[in-house]
């Protein structure tokens, strides 16, 4: 990955149908934005051809599935089942801010319920009405604003 001051967007389920068109969507409409698209198998060819996209090892089973990404991350954006909140407690105690995708409303109850007792420094968003990836790309957003 070269050196840049570009913001950095890691998009977890990145491979897949809704985050490979979340990542098309975004590097269509922000040319700030260094893509990374996480996933378990990261030797996957890209969906696109890019030098603004590149891959990196997520796991969200794993205990720190955020053990490979760099640390300027601005944003995350999970299109990804996360069964045990590991991606979301790894944000949280990172202070990158989360959009989640894919949390049903059961799901979300129960990861607000597991915040409880947490400092929140960075925003966490709810899943979006009905996969909402164009409101996410809009350029009034505030998390791809966010002063990281």
């Amino acid at each position: 990955m070269r050196e840049t001051t570009e913001k950095k967007v890691l998009i977890v389920g990145g491979f897949g149908t809704v985050g490979s068109q979340i990542a098309k969507i975004l590097h269509g409409q922000n040319q700030e934005l260094l893509l990374l698209l996480g996933g378990r198998n990261p030797g996957k060819p890209l969906p696109f051809a890019s030098p603004r996209l590149h891959s990196l090892l997520v796991d969200t089973t794993a205990q720190d599935p955020l053990a490979h990404a760099p640390e300027d991350l601005a944003l995350i954006v999970n299109a990804v089942n996360d069964p045990d909140d590991a991606l979301l407690l790894a944000a949280v105690s990172r202070r990158i801010p989360l959009v989640d995708i894919t949390r049903w409303t059961e799901r979300f109850t129960r990861a607000i319920d597991r915040l409880a007792s947490s400092e929140l420094q960075s925003p966490v968003v709810p899943p979006l009405a009905g996969w909402g990836a164009r409101q996410l790309c809009s350029a009034n957003c505030i998390p791809l604003t966010c002063k990281r």
